[in-house]
C-alpha cells in the first residue's frame, strides 16, 4: 500500500519542481532583457 502512495508522492514532487524550475527560466528571460535595455538606456537619459 504505501509505494503507490510513494511514487505518487514522488511524481507531483517532480511536477512541482518542473513548474517551479520553469516558471525561475521564465521569470529570467522576462526580467534579463528588461534589465539589459535599462541599463543601455540608463546613461544617455542620466
Amino acid at each position: 500500500m504505501e509505494s503507490p502512495v510513494k511514487s505518487a508522492f514522488v511524481d507531483k514532487k517532480k511536477t512541482l519542481q518542473s513548474i517551479f524550475n520553469s516558471s525561475i527560466e521564465y521569470i529570467f528571460y522576462s526580467t534579463v532583457p528588461l534589465e539589459v535595455c535599462l541599463k543601455t538606456l540608463s546613461p544617455p537619459m542620466l
